[in-house]
């Protein structure tokens, strides 16, 4: 792709994509690998703030007194999810 350094979001996800399994957890344990914008693989986090989005959906998308999510969003999470390749996970 031209111009790719112009777009460092697509230069990660192309080095993604090139990862073997067996290197993934090493990858993801480096400073690229923890900055990648992967949302249908991507989460690091601690046990609390895993805790947090729990209780964020738990509560139907408000936590702490504070909505940020509508809970439209939360039902449509719940909803069955669709079965579509996943170019960046290769299935």
């Amino acid at each position: 792709m031209k111009n790719m350094d112009k777009l460092p979001h697509l230069k990660r996800m192309t080095f993604l994509a090139e990862v073997k399994e067996e290197e993934m957890t090493k990858w993801y344990n480096t400073d690229l690998g923890r900055t990648a914008e992967v949302p249908s693989a991507c989460m690091i986090s601690n046990a609390r703030s895993m805790a947090k989005v729990s209780a964020l959906f738990a509560n139907g998308g408000e936590i702490d007194g504070v909505r940020l999510l509508k809970a439209e969003t939360v039902e449509l999470s719940r909803s069955e999810p669709t079965a579509k390749f996943d170019f960046i996970l290769g299935m």
